[in-house]
């Protein structure tokens, strides 16, 4: 022994075999010629000698390489244990007839991912904690007769409360050095976070399937027209329903830019009032002239709205178009009945003053601008309105009114106001002379005779002429001078016309204020009688 302690140690033990103690499988650390250290494993026993110094049978075996075994075993039994007791996944030892066997050997992440203990776990079995729909597992029996050497399935465990664990699980056998099976090791991840996700994705998508199956079959079964665009306005899909609204198929509306259905004075319209609010993540109707297949154009009120990404980003627009043209038609002929006259389709009241208080405000922007009125009352109508009736009286209108549109330009106005009374705008005249060249007109156009009934009857009118001036402020002020003038042309003899001076005005307000005073003078009993004798002058 070099080394002088184990020299010591030595001397120690065969002191102690001399005094008849026996050593049992000792181990020794000894030293070779060649200097190689060998750990040898001593067993002595004292033998005797007939009187004489007993002799010491010794039995000694080199055990360096079993040492070196059990080291190499102990150490990979510890780098396994530190493995098994820290790993990320569940682990699970178990016999060869795992299912039915107990969990007596399971690493801690197992246990967290269960909720078990390990001693709960030691008293279930695999059966105990797979989910009923789980519990057969094809491969395991190729598994244990060798015939393939381990596989994974996904499969569904039970915690302890009742929930689902979602896990990739792994089988393999072990086997000893004849390939004789001694266990199964089992390996468990946890996977349940990316069941959830691909679930959830799964669901998206037929959730995302479904909404589109009934977007289409919806959309394929509406009248209204149904539309996909990308944002910069390509069709991305048609409804079938388009052929039956503007008799182009989805193929040949798929090669034209959308902007080509719509009319051309509603292009910049439908772009600035929809498309581009749209792009903003706004929406709003909007209505519109789109061309039909045969040329004529057709009124939509388009619904866009825009489908937007997570990101808030628009990254399609879709459109609901509806055909609103018989709609847009009784609007039209609403507004037109409100604005004209039912019998003779003249513009009435309302539509003449909105034209006069438009007249009067251009005159108040342009000093060269001049406009003016005429109002034309035809004289003994009634008197033909009661020998030939009402429908006479109401053809006869008609005939008046035919006569005036007939003889003024486009800009100009004739309306009805009521009965017989009729009422011109004239714009862009000239002085006086204009108005007095149509009131001769009008006149020689009345001498005329119209037949009613089978007669010849001849109609007169007396017109009355108000010339635009600046201090007209009101529609109502220049209705009110004309009438004034036309009645003193009916007081003048009829059939003739009178042009509105300020003294008209003047001799209208005495007669109003005359008038109001007598039938307040009547209801205040303020008239007094007065009797004047008759004097014969002969005789007093």
């Amino acid at each position: 022994y070099p080394d002088p302690a184990q020299q010591q140690q030595a001397s120690e033990r065969m002191a102690r075999m001399r005094q008849g103690e026996n050593l049992l499988a000792e181990e020794w650390t000894i030293q070779r010629k060649d200097g190689q250290p060998r750990i040898v494993e001593i067993s002595t026993s004292l033998i005797g000698n007939e009187g004489q110094d007993p002799y010491v049978l010794a039995l000694i075996q080199d055990i360096t390489e079993r040492k070196q075994t059990q080291s190499q075993l102990i150490a990979r039994e510890n780098q396994f244990r530190s493995i098994f007791d820290h790993a990320a996944v569940g682990i699970v030892y178990s016999p060869i007839g795992c299912i039915n066997e107990t969990l007596r050997n399971c690493n801690p992440r197992f246990c967290d991912m269960l909720g078990y203990s390990a001693d709960e776990l030691a008293q279930l079995t695999v059966i105990d904690i797979t989910h009923p729909e789980d519990r057969d597992i094809a491969d395991l029996p190729r598994l244990l007769a060798g015939e393939i050497p381990h596989f994974s399935l996904e499969k569904r465990y039970l915690r302890k409360d009742g929930t689902v664990l979602w896990a990739n699980t792994t089988v393999s056998l072990m086997t000893d050095t004849q390939g004789k099976p001694l266990n199964t090791v089992v390996v468990v991840e946890d996977i349940s976070d990316r069941v959830r996700l691909n679930l959830e994705r799964k669901q998206a998508e037929a959730a995302l399937r479904d909404s589109e199956s009934r977007y289409r079959l919806v959309a394929d079964s509406m009248n209204d027209l149904v539309c996909l665009h990308d944002p910069d306005g390509n069709y991305l899909y048609i409804s079938p329903s388009c052929e039956a609204l503007i008799g182009y198929s989805a193929a040949e509306m798929f090669e034209r830019d959308p902007y080509f259905f719509f009319h051309p004075e509603d292009r910049e319209r439908v772009r600035r009032a929809s498309h581009l609010p749209t792009l903003s993540g706004k929406s709003a109707p909007i209505t519109y002239r789109a061309r039909h297949k045969a040329g004529h154009y057709i009124w939509f009120e388009t619904l866009t709205k825009p489908i937007l990404d997570d990101a808030g980003n628009v990254v399609q627009i879709q459109t609901t178009s509806r055909d609103v043209n018989a709609r847009i038609q009784a609007q039209a002929q609403l507004r037109h009945d409100a604005l004209h006259d039912q019998l003779t389709g003249l513009p009435n009241r309302s539509l003449l003053v909105e034209r006069l208080n438009l007249a009067i405000h251009r005159a108040q922007q342009k000093a060269s601008f001049q406009f003016a009125v005429l109002i034309l009352e035809l004289d003994r109508f009634k008197v033909n309105n009661d020998s030939l009736g009402q429908l006479a009286g109401d053809r006869l209108l008609i005939t008046v009114a035919h006569k005036l549109r007939a003889m003024l330009n486009p800009t100009d106005v004739a309306a009805r106001l009521g009965g017989d009374e009729f009422i011109i705008l004239l714009e862009e005249i000239e002085g006086i002379q204009t108005p007095i060249h149509i009131a001769e007109r009008i006149f020689a156009e009345l001498r005329s005779p119209v037949v009613l009934e089978g007669r010849e009857v001849y109609i007169t009118a007396s017109i009355g002429l108000v010339l635009s001036d600046a201090r007209y402020t009101k529609a109502a002020d220049l209705i009110r001078d004309a009438d004034i003038a036309m009645y003193r042309a009916k007081q003048s003899g009829k059939a003739r016309f009178a042009v509105f001076d300020t003294k008209m005005h003047t001799l209208a307000m005495a007669r109003l204020h005359l008038e109001n005073d007598l039938r307040q003078a009547i209801d205040r009993n303020q008239f007094v009688l007065h009797y004047q004798p008759i004097v014969a002058l002969e005789t007093g």
